[in-house]
């Protein structure tokens, strides 16, 4: 078993480093640490403690790093064996169970590991800044290799069970965000309703247990605990039990006549105990007679937009949050609506953009029917505007959620038309940058979701965009001391032609993936 394992990982471990994009991240986190040094460094006139302050980036930029690689890199562990049909062979090869989870699991935290090391000199820095001692320093990456092994085995469990990545994926994220954020929500939401005081409260010691609460606490200066916590302690148990689980579940969920489909009987067993009324028989839905064009938005729309019942879902959730917002004591009830509505459609419609332009063209060249739509008589450039007509089309409930808070919020709009009389060639230049920027970042995810699977291509894609986006601002507002003049706006005019010319310039892999010039 012990060689078995040994040679998966090895097979990893060659696999990585044989990847450029592989040492190009490397490259991405060195230089994210230096920008983060660098903004240490010209606050340091009115910082205390920068070797604490620097300690606090590393560590929490690190934590999201780690939690997102939970959410999108470990669920593929398994399912990406599923579906280049290589897990009946690992098995007629005699690899059981335990010794394909140790090999290719193991294997990726030591990948995460390798990723991750090109900072650890800058955490021993820390020290030499001042404010952090060897202890804290320790005690930190303690409590991250715990939170690293749990999001692991979060991932490899989702791995296990569902037969595609994507559903890995969406499943490992949504349980990574109850775990983390479930308990304060629920805390938050009893105490409004006076169903529970801060002081007979059931969740503190859920949530003291998750890596955020321990790392604010070691952070902290005067910090006196030790390297081993409850959250060490509780988070190595939980791993090793999910590894456990997934030893269990690996053989019994994994059979030839139970992976394809599962997830659709489970779907089809939970629709038979709805009432007739609600279960009956839909009609079949067919694409409307007419263009070709509208016969591929009409596909998009509902194949990868979800269609109208998802329109309906949506604008249930931003009912929803909207009322949770009306809840809290501040304003007025229809200003605490439109500020939920605005927050809320405005990170949801970040998620989706991202969604569509990682899963809009993946899906055709995944499933080889990019081919096919090639063959219609059409334009590649027209079936691209096509789908993307489709997917801003399926984006309508959270523009309209987005504004009707900015209605409802009707100081948001004053603010933004006295700072563009204030500063109008700014505030041009500024809006022009945060266009070009969006175009990028929608570029950089359909780039690498065609390179890698797009759960993955996103946090790169993510990580990438969010380094060039917030440069500009460094630059006007940290290091050049311009604090909003006409030369702030030029510089942003000038960083946004220079994303624009970045996205002209993963246009041409894009195109040549899709005309069939290269694999994608």
């Amino acid at each position: 078993m012990l060689t078995k394992a040994v040679a998966l990982l090895s097979q990893t471990f060659r696999v990585d480093v044989r990847q450029v994009r592989t040492h190009l991240l490397r490259g991405g986190i060195a230089l994210g640490v230096l920008w983060l040094l660098s903004i240490i460094h010209f606050d340091s006139s009115w910082r205390s403690s920068p070797g604490l302050q620097f300690c606090e980036g590393l560590t929490f930029s690190t934590m999201v790093m780690l939690t997102l690689l939970g959410a999108f890199y470990f669920p593929s562990v398994i399912t990406e064996e599923k579906e280049e049909h290589t897990l009946g062979l690992l098995r007629m090869a005699g690899v059981s169970s335990l010794t394909l989870l140790l090999g290719k699991s193991v294997a990726r935290v030591g990948v995460v590991l390798l990723l991750i090391a090109v900072s650890l000199p800058y955490w021993w820095l820390c020290v030499t800044l001042g404010g952090v001692t060897t202890t804290q320093v320790a005690a930190v990456a303690v409590s991250l290799a715990a939170h690293l092994a749990l999001m692991s085995q979060i991932g490899t469990l989702c791995s296990v069970y569902f037969t595609t990545t994507g559903r890995a994926c969406v499943a490992s994220m949504i349980t990574i965000f109850l775990l983390l954020f479930g308990p304060l929500i629920a805390e938050e939401l009893l105490r409004e309703f006076h169903l529970i005081t801060r002081a007979n409260s059931p969740f503190p010691p859920l949530y003291r247990n998750m890596v955020p609460y321990q790392l604010g606490v070691i952070v902290r200066p005067g910090y006196t605990g030790g390297l081993m916590s409850t959250q060490v302690w509780t988070n190595f148990a939980a791993a090793f039990v999910l590894l456990g689980l997934s030893w269990l579940l690996l053989d019994r969920v994994n059979t030839y006549d139970q992976v394809p489909g599962r997830e659709s009987r489970l779907l089809a067993w939970m629709k038979s105990r709805l009432p007739d009324p609600i279960r009956r028989r839909r009609a079949p839905r067919r694409a409307p007679v007419g263009p070709v064009g509208r016969a591929i938005l009409w596909k998009d729309f509902r194949q990868f937009g979800g269609g109208y019942r998802w329109w309906m879902l949506r604008a249930l959730g931003y009912f929803v949050m909207g009322f949770l917002f009306s809840l809290d004591g501040w304003g007025s009830y229809w200003q605490r609506i439109g500020v939920g509505l605005i927050v809320t459609a405005f990170w949801a419609g970040i998620a989706e953009i991202v969604f569509h332009a990682g899963h809009l063209l993946y899906r055709e060249v995944k499933n080889q029917t990019w081919d096919s739509l090639r063959m219609l008589p059409m334009s590649m450039g027209s079936i691209v505007r096509r789908k993307i007509l489709a997917a801003g089309w399926a984006l309508v409930p959270t523009f309209v959620a987005l504004l009707l808070g900015m209605m409802m919020e009707e100081r948001l709009f004053r603010e933004i038309f006295r700072e563009f009389d204030r500063h109008p060639v700014v505030f041009g230049c500024v809006t022009i940058y945060c266009i070009m920027a969006t175009v990028l970042a929608v570029y950089l995810t359909c780039y690498f979701s065609l390179r890698v699977n797009p759960w993955l291509g996103t946090v790169i894609a993510a990580g990438l965009f969010g380094f060039i986006t917030a440069t500009p601002f460094m630059c006007c507002f940290g290091l050049m001391d311009l604090d909003g003049n006409e030369t702030a706006g030029i510089v942003f005019l000038c960083a946004g032609f220079l994303d624009l010319g970045i996205a002209a310039g993963f246009h041409l892999p894009i195109s040549a993936t899709l005309n069939g010039e290269t694999n994608a």
